[in-house]
């Protein structure tokens, strides 16, 4: 008998995976962010909109909170399901946190060179395929084949050792350039590399959840 197959977990999965949706458009739109030709007035635009989704996908989180709490489930799969859609809503909150510290630093001309723009480019895109990754996963589970969705979670998981390496980059940067003059950025920086770098640490807890609600049914 398939574990995911009850009426109940179908749709408490269904809505999960739409607020899976929500997440991945707020981290999508963190890409405009990283493209120095933006103006200041779109990326105003584009936050208004990250907002939006953002605060959609909070209504969505405290809806499953209750449906979960109420609803005729295991009561381990209850927790696991909880502890999934609270991690997961941090990885929208995370990007649109970094979408406004870049639109303040945009705002007071606060310069960021371009090589960093271009490595939290590299990290946002990560942070995308990390997203879009963990609701496949999600999406898998009772479909999919146990390789095929470990197989996708090793691709998480590496995408966050890429982060990782590109925040050290960043830093690498700062530190030469900000070794004989203090600049702006050299204060505000480290701070933004770090939520930017933080979106695909998530991404990677809650598949940490994932995976023990899979040894849980097994």
């Amino acid at each position: 008998m398939n574990p995911y197959s009850s009426r109940m977990w179908e749709e408490i999965s269904s809505k999960i995976e739409k607020h899976l949706e929500e997440i991945e458009a707020v981290v999508r739109k963190l890409v405009h962010f990283t493209d120095p030709s933006r103006s200041v007035g779109e990326l105003r635009q584009i936050y208004d909109e990250i907002n939006k989704l953002e605060h959609f996908a909070d209504e969505l989180k405290h809806e499953l909170i209750q449906e979960i709490g109420r609803g005729y489930l295991h009561p381990d799969d209850r927790e696991s399901l909880l502890r999934f859609v609270v991690k997961s809503d941090e990885i929208a909150n995370l990007s649109k946190a970094s979408a406004k510290k870049i639109l303040l630093f945009r705002s007071y001309n606060i310069t960021i060179p371009e090589s960093i723009y271009k490595t939290m480019g590299q990290i946002v895109e990560k942070s995308v395929l990390a997203t879009v990754l963990l609701r496949e996963i999600f999406r898998g589970l009772g479909n999919d084949t146990l390789s095929k969705i470990v197989e996708k979670m090793r691709e998480v998981e590496k995408m966050e050792k890429d982060v990782d390496e590109l925040r050290l980059e960043a830093y690498k940067y700062v530190f030469s350039a900000c070794g004989s003059r203090i600049e702006p950025f050299c204060i505000f920086l480290p701070g933004l590399v770090d939520d930017l770098e933080e979106i695909t640490d998530k991404c990677e807890e809650a598949l940490e959840i994932i995976r023990s609600l899979i040894v849980l049914r097994m």
